[in-house]
């Protein structure tokens, strides 16, 4: 299970660059709890000073008592100190709130292009634990570091120099200690637990894309009895999980007992030397009990410091695995000189094209040619892995072939934008996507500004508007709360309804009614004969009923093409239906 998740390592200094550039579009209101982080703090320090000072004036015989004013700046300290408190942690969370909304939009525009040629031998489950879990453990970097980084710098220098009014040998002492916790400690323990974070980060995300699997085809899993199995197999996976939790949570411990222990001695060592002070008179006794005080308070924001290196483990793991996924490069990347001018006409050429998924890998198209004329249609048919889907994916630029040339209206599609080819097609597939929104926003996806009458036109020419007034809702019904309620033709026809408010010019079906029953596969088939006239249309296909109303159809066996000859039978079909 460990072998699996090793990679190649981002270096650390990569990482943390990367993420302060992220900062960019919020320095300032990071800036803004930095000063009241800083004025926090000091604030505090200041309480237990001046509560010091002010105890020590009462005690200490031969002390000036101290004045109104003084002792109302207890008060004013401590009042500053809750204010600023409150300031510094509604601005940290704001800067992270707003720094992780920002993440992960980037994180989807950035894994857009990879989809589907980079994201097929990813797990959907990981891929969901990077946006969701990952994203969310980066928060500890963005909330819980860079500001506390940049307060404990300004309090300890702050605390330096106030050291160095009483006696200049005080500084000394402190300094060793603020340089532990403020940089030894930090650094090389996220070194030490590095590995084990990078373990935790990529065993959490096996095992939500292990758990999103099963909820995905727990139907599968009890029709051929393997429940017991799978709860096995997952019970395996939380028991090694937590085990590297166990490990990661008792490492931490073991990370509070030094930065406490280290404190607790930094604070005796200041203590001896400040009497020591006293003694060789350096120092007056109200001098060494507002030292002590000062120094016990001190060592707060180094704290902070030093046990967040123990959870930047796992935030810069979390980010080194988006961060590696965005990374990817697309498989099609639009051309320099590629522009978004649409072509003036939609005929189909494919020329002497040749595919293969993997470098050197067999090719799944060998010389592939084949004219389709504006307006016509034809069908592919042929065995599973004959290369039908391959030949349609190629077309919407999904993947880039290796050798040939395939046009539309005799423009080269690598010399038009992504986008346009998007703008001009529309693929109906057998497992096209409904989202959990209503059905009048499912349709809408195929021109967001549509009107109703609009949504309602492409409903009735998909034949699915009769039964959308059944619904409770209508068109405002959504597809969630209909579960399963919808066969498997109303979806298509949903789906064919988003396709004909985008109202492409070229229109592609990749086995449409393949899981559908034949009372569902004859309503669709009529609807497909009523929307292919006038476009451009390629249907890929096993079932021969689909071919009735094609101009032309093709087989595809091994990767090279040959004419398909329709059956009388299909032509017959087609006729009486009509």
């Amino acid at each position: 299970m460990e072998e699996k998740n090793k990679e190649t390592s981002m270096s650390r200094l990569k990482i943390i660059l990367r993420l302060f550039k992220m900062v960019k579009p919020v320095r300032k209101v990071m800036l803004f709890a930095i000063f009241f982080g800083t004025l926090n703090h000091l604030s505090n320090i200041a309480v237990l000073t001046w509560g010091a000072w002010l105890v020590s004036s009462f005690l200490i015989p031969g002390a000036i008592p101290p004045g109104t004013f003084a002792i109302s700046l207890l008060f004013i300290f401590g009042i500053l100190k809750g204010v600023s408190a409150y300031v510094e942690q509604l601005a940290n969370h704001e800067v992270a709130f707003r720094l992780l909304a920002h993440l992960r939009t980037s994180f989807y525009k950035e894994i857009e292009p990879l989809v589907p040629a980079k994201l097929l031998d990813k797990r959907s489950g990981d891929v969901i634990s990077r946006i969701g879990g990952d994203i969310e453990i980066i928060e500890v970097f963005f909330a819980h570091t860079i500001s506390p980084v940049a307060i404990a710098f300004t309090v300890s220098v702050s605390v330096l120099i106030f050291l160095g009014m009483f006696w200049w040998v005080l500084p000394l002492v402190v300094l060793p200690f603020q340089i532990v916790l403020g940089i030894l400690v930090p650094v090389f323990w996220e070194r030490y637990v590095r590995k084990n974070g990078q373990k935790l980060r990529a065993a959490l995300g096996d095992t939500n894309a292990y758990l999103t699997d099963s909820l995905q085809g727990i139907e599968t899993i009890l029709l051929f009895n393997q429940g017991k199995n799978r709860r096995d197999e997952i019970g395996r996976k939380g028991d090694y999980l937590n085990s590297i939790k166990r490990g990661h949570s008792s490492r931490q411990g073991w990370l509070f007992g030094f930065v406490n222990g280290t404190i607790l001695l930094a604070n005796i060592a200041t203590i001896v030397v400040a009497v020591y002070g006293y003694l060789g008179n350096h120092i007056d006794m109200q001098g060494l009990i507002v030292v002590t005080a000062s120094s016990i308070s001190a060592f707060v924001p180094l704290f902070s410091v030093a046990v967040v290196s123990h959870y930047l483990s796992e935030s810069f793991a979390s980010a080194e695995r988006l961060f590696k996924m965005i990374d990817e490069k697309p498989a099609v990347v639009d051309a320099p000189d590629a522009t978004p001018d649409l072509p003036k006409d939609f005929d189909i050429t494919f020329k002497n094209v040749s595919f293969a998924y993997k470098q050197n890998g067999s090719k799944v198209l060998d010389n592939f040619s084949l004219y389709i004329p504006q307006g016509k249609s034809i069908a592919l048919v042929g065995e599973s892995g004959s290369g039908k889907s391959t030949v349609l994916r190629l077309l919407m630029r999904f993947w880039d072939f290796n050798e040939g040339e395939i046009l539309i209206g005799n423009r080269n599609i690598k010399k038009i934008c992504q986008k346009s080819i998007y703008d001009i097609t529309a693929l109906v597939a057998q497992d096209s996507h409904l989202f959990d929104a209503t059905i009048k926003e499912n349709i809408a996806i195929g021109k967001p500004d549509a009107t109703m009458d609009e949504i309602i036109q492409s409903a009735k020419q998909a034949n699915i508007h009769e039964f959308i007034l059944t619904l409770p809702k209508g068109y405002e019904t959504s597809i969630g709360e209909l579960g399963d309620k919808l066969s498997g033709g109303e979806r298509q026809r949903i789906v064919i309804s988003r396709v004909l408010l985008k109202n492409p010019q070229i229109l592609i079906f990749d086995e449409p009614t393949s899981n559908l029953d034949s009372f569902n596969e004859n309503a669709i088939q009529e609807t497909l004969n009523k929307i292919s006239r006038d476009r451009t249309v390629i249907i890929v296909t096993h079932r021969l009923s689909l071919l009735a109303n094609v101009d032309k159809a093709y087989r595809l066996q091994e990767g090279k093409l040959s004419d398909f000859e329709i059956p009388k039978a299909a032509r017959k079909t087609a006729s009486a239906s009509a």
